[in-house]
C-alpha cells in the first residue's frame, strides 16, 4: 500500500520534536528528503548565549537557501549580538506564527533588529507573541496579536500611552494574555493597556496584588 504525500506530511509532522528521527528520514530518499526539510525548520531556537556561532551559522544557511525561511513557524530568539544579518532572514518567514523574543532593554537593541522584529509581529499569520525579560517595550505596537505573553516586562520610560479608543481604532485583538515575574506598577500599567471586554483568557497566577485592578477588564 502507497501512501499520498499528504498522509506522509501529516506523519512527519508528528516529529518536529525528534531531529534525529527527522534528520534519519532526510537522509533516506528525495521525497522524504524534502517533506522532512519542512518539519525540521517548523521551529527554529536561536540563542547565541548556549551556542554561540548559532545564529551566524543559521542566518548565513538561510541566504544560501532562501527557500527554508517559508518553512519556518515559530522562532525563538535569546542573543547577545544582534548583527543585520539576523535581521535581514526575519523579513524572509513570511508565514511566522508565533515569535518568542527575550532581551534586555528594547531601546539598548540595534534600530534594524527593533524594526524586523516588530515587522514580524505585524504579519497577517502571526498569532503568538511571547516578550520575555524585556523593558521598554512598546506594547502599542502589538495591537494586532491575539496571544500575548508577557515575563518580567516594566517601562520605566515608556509606557502605554494610547488611549481605549485609540486601541479600538487600531483594531485591537487581544484573547489570550499571561504575565509572569512582574512588579506592581508594571503589572498596572499592563492592565490598564488592554481594552475591556476583548480578553476571553488571562493568566497571571503567582502573583500577589488586589482583585480590584482586574475590574477594567471585566
Amino acid at each position: 500500500m502507497r501512501l499520498s504525500i499528504e498522509v506522509v506530511n501529516h506523519i512527519l509532522s508528528f516529529l518536529q520534536s525528534d531531529p534525529v528521527s527527522l534528520e534519519a528520514c532526510h537522509k533516506s530518499h528525495p521525497l522524504l528528503c524534502q517533506l522532512a526539510e519542512r518539519h525540521q525548520f517548523t521551529h527554529v531556537i536561536l540563542n547565541d548565549l548556549e551556542n554561540r556561532e548559532l545564529p551566524s551559522k543559521f542566518t548565513k544557511f538561510i541566504h544560501r537557501h532562501l527557500y527554508i525561511a517559508t518553512y519556518v513557524r515559530s522562532i525563538e530568539i535569546t542573543v547577545a549580538k544582534y548583527s543585520p544579518e539576523l535581521s535581514s532572514i526575519l523579513p524572509m518567514m513570511t508565514l511566522l506564527k508565533k515569535v518568542k523574543f527575550n532581551g534586555l532593554r528594547w531601546q539598548e537593541i540595534p534600530q534594524h533588529f527593533r524594526q524586523a522584529f516588530l515587522d514580524c509581529t505585524h504579519l497577517p499569520s502571526m498569532k503568538d507573541v511571547s516578550i520575555g525579560s524585556l523593558s521598554d517595550f512598546p506594547l502599542f505596537a502589538l495591537n494586532n496579536i491575539k496571544r500575548l505573553t508577557l515575563g518580567q516586562w516594566q517601562d520605566d520610560e515608556y509606557p502605554p500611552n494610547t488611549s481605549i479608543d485609540d486601541r479600538v481604532a487600531h483594531k485591537f485583538q487581544l484573547e489570550s494574555l499571561s504575565l509572569t515575574g512582574f512588579k506592581p506598577e508594571s503589572l498596572q500599567k499592563v492592565i490598564a493597556w488592554v481594552p475591556p471586554s476583548t480578553l476571553r483568557s488571562l493568566d497571571i497566577s503567582g502573583h500577589k496584588f488586589p482583585y480590584k485592578w482586574l475590574m477594567p477588564l471585566l
